[in-house]
């Protein structure tokens, strides 16, 4: 995680542990979460440590596969998010005629 601000990376380490708790209270095993939610289990343990930030699709197929309301995970994604830029670029006035 190299060259992320430290906020982000407190971010994927929350969602990772998030999400990990998910995985260890269902009592699933990465190779048996791998099966359903077709997502290698070194993609997912990546996920789970908080190295990789999913994309939403992933996260939200993970709290279904583990019985759990992916709305809840929402903004633990969005705060983890790293491609999401922090304050969009307000839009350039245009050129005077």
């Amino acid at each position: 995680m190299s060259g992320q601000r430290p906020q982000d990376a407190a971010a994927a380490r929350r969602l990772g542990e998030a999400l990990r708790g998910l995985q260890r209270s269902s009592g699933r095993t990465l190779r048996a979460l791998e099966t359903q939610v077709r997502i290698s289990d070194s993609s997912l343990s990546r996920y789970f440590r908080g190295e990789t930030v999913p994309p939403w699709p992933v996260v939200r197929d993970l709290c279904r596969a583990l019985g759990a309301d992916p709305s809840v995970y929402r903004a633990l994604w969005e705060a983890a998010d790293r491609s999401r830029p922090d304050d969009p670029a307000p839009a350039a006035p245009p050129p005077k005629p």
